[in-house]
């Protein structure tokens, strides 16, 4: 790839991802150089632009960010290995985990008067879910990972089946789930998104029971 079309390149997948960050090609060399600076005076970078440089994995100053040859074709590498679509990763993910058809890690609980998602999902040997741990709030994590979500935070004591019944309801309500963004792990990459779950709601089987034979009875 000649120099002027691979910082052509990279510059379309940064300005893509910011339009206010500026991002020059230097020359002088016979590879060439990138300048990268912000919006802010004297080229001082946003927070929104100190984001997306994180999250394209792009170290950075006060104000200033050079990407040398090496650097380029090692963030080439990084978009051909790990794409840096966001949108793409959560759909292909999501489509996963939709198929599951039953509960998940994520999806909401509501028992009595409480709310919450649920945070883990015992199972027998025999792959029988036997218990639902709910308590997941806004303060919990919730990472979307290929096919399964896993949970960060604290725990309640969980509902016990088949001691109760769980019904699963027609609506579905939004969750906050989370990511390493273009699928790149490192500190200060996570990216979150709303994403529809199913609402599922505790019925005590002995309580039907027994207003069942109560209404017999009658």
């Amino acid at each position: 790839m000649e120099t002027k079309e691979r910082i052509n390149k990279i510059r379309k997948i940064i300005k893509g991802k910011c339009k206010t960050l500026s991002v020059k090609g230097g020359r002088g060399t016979a590879t060439g150089w990138i300048e990268i600076s912000g919006s802010g005076a004297g080229g001082e970078f946003t927070d929104t632009e100190r984001k997306v440089l994180t999250e394209l994995g792009i170290s950075y100053g006060a104000n200033y960010s050079v990407m040398d040859y090496g650097l380029q074709l090692e963030f080439l590498d990084r978009v051909k290995e790990y794409g840096l679509n966001n949108e793409e990763i959560l759909h292909t993910r999501m489509e996963v985990l939709n198929k599951i058809k039953t509960p998940r890690v994520g999806d909401y609980l509501i028992d009595g008067k409480k709310v919450s998602r649920i945070t883990h999902i015992w199972e027998d040997e025999n792959g029988e879910i036997f218990q639902l741990q709910d308590g997941g709030g806004e303060h919990g994590q919730f990472y979307l990972d290929h096919g399964f979500v896993s949970y960060s935070g604290s725990l309640d004591s969980g509902v016990n089946l088949p001691e109760k019944k769980i019904i699963k309801l027609k609506e579905k309500k939004e969750g906050k789930v989370w990511f390493f963004s273009g699928d790149i792990w490192g500190a200060g990459r996570g990216v979150d998104f709303y994403v529809p779950f199913r609402v599922y709601k505790v019925a005590d089987i002995e309580m039907k029971e027994t207003k069942k034979e109560s209404e017999e009875v009658d």
